[in-house]
């Protein structure tokens, strides 16, 4: 399943539409409206919850017994949902965008649209009774432990239904609140807990505890949505909501424990991967709760604010992945690239690669083609180990099977700005032989080409003038 999201005359966007739940990458010149609109993805994310509605899914609903409902999600269904969620949308635009970005930036429309394959479907079931999930599923080690559910209990399973059923999600509640869990599953499907990392994160890094010791925000805001009352987060200080949860997240972040985390477990050997080809190093939290950052096979913990701008700019992604309180899918990051040397974007693509690979999801922005023309390698092995079955070329590459992602994974997007000052966002092909071809990188690397060829000239008339 794709999720994009689009929209039309925002701030200096045109028009545009990016998948936000896969690995998307997002490239063009300075203010092109890249930050603008991952953030406002961010906040369509948050807002899910209330655009999403109870009777929502009652036109889904494709079977129903005494034991059980049953709603089934298919391409057409998606469809008929999504004009529901987009009419919604379109009534509450203006006040999403106040919420998330602070201020009142136009826009025509903001959009949601589905994507499945063919044989690709989902279904919500509602058990009245936790008995009888185990006669429905005698097989499913999952539901072993369900079967033991108090027979008053309602359960509520979320599964894919392709060449062989996975259930993705289940939840056991109360007969007075089975309609709220129905709602909750369909939230899983469509969302995921997420956190959005702004540009300069290194002056972030350094000036968030500052900032929340002397901040004052005791207002309190409330709007309306269909006439229900929202306390909204007040601004502060000018800050995009997107930028003040990632500020409150470096306050309330949590050190993961190590010895027991199955999420750290989980990721053993890519944070290894991390702290050896990234940072050399180690981050951490000491007992009064700052962060620490110490070299490689030194004991030696140095406050944030003496260590580099690179373990600054990336610290915060370690955390994200690994806070024992947030358990966040998807990151949203700007200017992935920031103060990180050409070798070390390159190794920080791999780390990418190898957590979208554990079901991580990103929405990257960058300037480096650097950064892009490695994710570009990585992608054309992997188009060719899938096509040849040729593995041990890997091998003299000095990489992994984890280090690479298909092209059928990737949304690649560039910012191309017009000459009314607007910019347009259109999806980057991807060609078997060269990967990913970038106008905007391409036509400097050519100007600097010819940059050289001129000042070559320039260097060597004057030899010849100086030998007559």
């Amino acid at each position: 399943m794709r999720i994009y999201m689009g929209v039309e005359n925002f701030a200096k966007i045109e028009y545009a539409e990016i998948c936000i739940n896969q690995y998307t990458l997002l490239v063009g010149p300075n203010n092109s409206g890249k930050t603008f609109l991952m953030q406002l993805a961010e906040g369509i994310n948050e807002k899910m919850e209330t655009i999403i509605h109870e009777n929502d899914l009652q036109f889904l609903k494709e079977e129903q017994d005494s034991n059980c409902n049953i709603y089934t999600l298919t391409q057409d269904s998606l469809d008929t949902l999504t004009e529901r969620i987009n009419l919604r949308l379109d009534r509450i635009k203006e006040s999403i965008i106040i919420d998330t970005l602070g201020q009142n930036i136009p826009v025509d429309r903001i959009y949601l649209r589905i994507e499945v394959d063919p044989d690709e479907k989902y279904q919500i079931i509602q058990y009245f009774e936790g008995m009888e999930v185990g006669t429905k599923h005698p097989d499913n080690d999952f539901l072993k432990n369900i079967f033991k559910v108090p027979k008053d209990r309602h359960v509520i399973i979320l599964k894919k239904m392709q060449e062989k059923e996975k259930i993705i999600w289940a939840l056991i509640g109360n007969k007075s609140s089975s309609n709220y869990y129905i709602e909750e599953a369909l939230l899983h499907l469509l969302t995921c807990k997420s956190l959005f990392m702004p540009a300069s994160r290194t002056g972030l890094m350094l000036l968030y505890r500052e900032f929340f010791a002397h901040k004052t925000d005791d207002s309190i805001s409330v709007q309306f949505i269909d006439g229900v009352a929202e306390e909204q987060q007040p601004r502060i200080l000018g800050l995009t909501k997107p930028v003040y949860k990632f500020l409150r997240f470096l306050q309330t972040v949590t050190p993961p424990d190590l010895n027991s985390s199955k999420l750290v477990e989980y990721l053993k050997n890519d944070l290894h991967f991390y702290e050896n080809n990234i940072i050399e190093g180690h981050i951490s939290i000491n007992e009064q709760g700052n962060m620490v950052y110490s070299v490689k096979d030194s004991k030696i913990n140095v406050p944030m604010y003496l260590a580099s701008s690179m373990i600054n700019e990336i610290a915060p992604l370690y955390l994200a992945i690994t806070s024992s309180r947030d358990r966040f899918r998807r990151l949203i990051i700007d200017e992935i690239e920031s103060s990180l040397h050409p070798e070390k974007q390159m190794e920080l693509v791999r780390f990418l690669n190898r957590l979208y690979n554990l079901k991580f999801e990103f929405i990257i922005s960058t300037h480096s083609d650097t950064f892009v023309s490695k994710l570009n390698n990585l992608c054309l092995m992997a188009e060719y180990t899938k096509r040849t079955g040729d593995k041990a070329a890997l091998k003299k590459l000095h990489l992994e099977e984890s280090d690479l992602v298909c092209a059928d994974n990737l949304c690649v997007y560039e910012f191309v700005n017009k000459e009314n000052g607007k910019s347009v966002v259109r999806e980057v092909p991807f060609n078997d032989k060269l990967g990913y071809q970038f106008d905007l990188f391409t036509d400097s690397a050519l100007k600097l080409y010819n940059e050289a060829t001129q000042i070559q000239e320039i260097i060597n008339n004057e030899h010849e003038r100086c030998t007559e």
